[in-house]
């Protein structure tokens, strides 16, 4: 019998789209829920009793890999940006070469959240933190970090913990669910959360320190083979250690409260590394794209009075990156009078500019100048086709000139590439029922609610499209509406 009940599973998103930084979301707890979600997929199996690994299969990792992915993406802020993806994505790819075939393909995601922490969900999801991407300094290091997560999903480590863990109550669970979904992040969450995992069950499904070595190990050896520093992973783990004593905070970072024995691990990476690699050449890096990546999360995904000050204190003369890390995060701050110069010197500075275009042109759209923010946009796309933001943008500023057809056509190329963003539902709801279809119009209304959690619009809406559909395809439409929120239900 499978490891997971039987259903339809939505799609794996695609991992390379994305776009917008308009949603605060305040994640939970990262360990009480990702152990609640563990214990819960566990315990909506029929048989929910595992001996050993070879009760845990590959199938069933994949089943539970996508339930979890669905998970995480319903309950957390995740960053849709084409150029942060991106290059996430190609470093995924060129960190992965190294390991030997796997069962499944990989993806990578990025959370909104300011703590340092990644982790490797079951089936090669990778799950990073925008705090990780922040902290660390080199490219090679959020690389080592990429690395080691891959050699837990390699030696399937996760599955092995799954297998060997031993069923827990209903109460238990309840109250687990109760921290995680009430609590939030904050210390009244953890407190329910951890306060019912009575008898150390909790630890069953966290790594042992023989996972952790491992993964240390050959991590490092993906890191190698696939041409990055070697130094990497070693350096990754000084800057996180680096960030706690500094910051005088009497909790670790999420990073090291999950992977214990940073300091052990540490000098053992440093053992190996002087051994093994004593005359190690510097590698190329990327370092200009991951710098890129850098301003983006600062500016426009994390604190913007945080971003402002790190520009305003930078102590050499600002490049055009920072320029127009700047200008976004004076524009975050509703200072549209001192952010517009630093648009204008960033897009004359010549570097980066199908970016620096696509913000401009999004400044544009924000302060109403629609006109000169959709010929700046146009030239965006121009220069990249794929920028899923720019084309976003765009199509907001035809819905408001009144262009439907135009911003219609912009909306559905863009859902392909990303059918479960619920701002792009929102939008195509409202064009189409500006343009008179309201079964479209009330169906991706149906679908924004349901992507948002939001219980009581998704049964209302579903009501009207109920009483819309007449033809086959309208029909046949709410079905495929029906069947992924028989699925999503599930995590309210």
């Amino acid at each position: 019998m499978g490891f997971l009940r039987k259903r339809k599973l939505l799609p794996r998103e695609a991992s390379g789209f994305g776009f917008w930084a308009d949603t605060a979301g305040k994640p939970m707890g990262m360990a009480c829920f990702l152990t609640a979600v563990l214990i819960f997929l566990l315990l909506v199996s029929p048989g929910n009793s595992h001996s050993g690994l070879l009760d845990f299969s590959i199938q069933d990792e994949k089943e539970l890999g996508q339930e979890f992915n669905i998970l995480i993406r319903t309950q957390f802020p995740i960053i849709y940006d084409p150029v942060i993806n991106d290059y996430l994505e190609g470093l995924l790819q060129k960190a992965s070469s190294a390991m030997p075939p796997q069962p499944f393909s990989l993806s990578i995601t990025l959370i909104r959240d300011s703590t340092l922490n990644a982790f490797a969900a079951p089936a090669g999801y990778i799950f990073v933190h925008t705090g990780m991407v922040l902290a660390l300094e080199q490219e090679s290091e959020l690389a080592g970090v990429i690395a080691h997560e891959l050699a837990h999903v390699s030696q399937r480590h996760l599955a092995e913990r799954i297998a060997q863990s031993k069923l827990i109550s209903l109460g238990t669970l309840a109250g687990m669910l109760a921290g995680a979904l009430l609590g939030g992040g904050g210390e009244l969450g953890q407190a329910v959360s951890m306060g019912s995992l009575a008898g150390g069950q909790a630890a069953a499904l966290k790594y042992t320190r023989d996972n952790e070595r491992e993964a240390d190990q050959i991590g490092l050896n993906y890191l190698r083979d696939a041409g990055f520093d070697a130094r990497g992973l070693l350096q990754s783990f000084k800057r996180m250690q680096q960030r706690n004593l500094l910051g005088g905070v009497s909790r670790p970072p999420a990073y090291m409260l999950t992977h214990p024995g940073i300091p052990e691990r540490i000098h053992s990476l440093e053992d190996r590394l002087r051994a093994e690699y004593s005359n190690l050449e510097q590698k190329q890096a990327n370092q200009a794209e991951f710098q890129k990546v850098q301003m983006l999360i600062r500016s426009k995904y994390a604190d913007a009075a945080q971003a402002l000050r790190h520009y305003q204190n930078l102590a050499s003369s600002p490049d055009c990156l920072d320029l127009l890390g700047r200008g976004v995060a004076l524009e975050r701050l509703n200072r549209v009078a001192d952010a517009e110069p630093f648009f204008q010197e960033a897009l004359e500075c010549g570097k980066a500019s199908a970016l620096v275009n696509r913000e401009y042109g999004r400044f544009h759209f924000l302060t109403g100048s629609y006109k000169a923010g959709l010929r700046i946009l146009n030239r965006a796309i121009q220069e990249n086709p794929d920028d899923y933001l720019s084309l976003y943008y765009k199509a907001r500023i035809l819905k408001e000139i009144g262009e439907l057809d135009q911003a219609t056509e912009v909306l559905e190329r863009i859902r392909l590439y990303l059918p479960e963003v619920s701002e792009i539902h929102t939008l195509l709801g409202q064009v189409y029922g500006r343009r008179g279809d309201t079964f479209k119009g009330y169906l991706h209304l149906a679908y924004s609610a349901l992507l948002q959690n939001k219980k009581q619009a998704t049964a209302k809406y579903i009501e009207k499209v109920r009483s819309l559909a007449r033809t086959r395809a309208q029909k046949q439409a709410l079905k495929t509406f029906m069947d992924t929120y028989s699925q999503r239900k599930e995590f309210w």
